[in-house]
């Protein structure tokens, strides 16, 4: 009988390098964006990501929004490869405060295999984000 697969915790810092967004639609005091943004990751999860989303800014000026993020060469422990994840969080007004879920959709090369899911929470700064990220992930043979 084959053991369980061992648990590993991977923690990231994320820097904010490009932002792009489009009105998509409003409806009902909803303004709903299509957007991308660039980001690198350092710590025990390192990289270059893009991250592609839609968000909704309601009424209150609160946020929703959920996407998918994809890295072509990223390094979770010591494991470099590529993976896909989708992430959905919420937000208060002007992304003051932002917190979410994340979870491995698959990975590829050194991150074949890679399940897993996580959490990240971040808030504005005076020179753009602060975010980081905690993932919980294992590798599946």
């Amino acid at each position: 009988m084959a053991s369980p697969p061992t648990q590993a915790q991977a923690t990231g810092v994320v820097l904010f390098s490009g932002h792009t967004q489009t009105l998509a639609r409003t409806a009902d005091g909803n303004s709903t964006f299509n957007a991308v943004d660039q980001v690198t990751f350092t710590g025990d999860l390192s990289g270059n990501a893009v991250d592609t989303y839609t968000f909704t800014v309601h009424p209150d000026g609160s946020v929703t929004g959920h996407g998918i993020e994809t890295c072509a060469a990223c390094t979770i422990g010591s494991q470099t490869g590529g993976y896909t994840e989708a992430f959905s969080f919420t937000a208060t007004p002007n992304f003051v405060t932002f917190q979410g879920h994340l979870t491995v959709l698959s990975g590829t090369g050194g991150l074949a295999g890679l399940r897993g899911e996580g959490t990240f929470q971040g808030e504005v700064t005076p020179t753009g984000f602060s975010e980081t990220v905690l993932l919980n992930y294992h590798f599946e043979p």
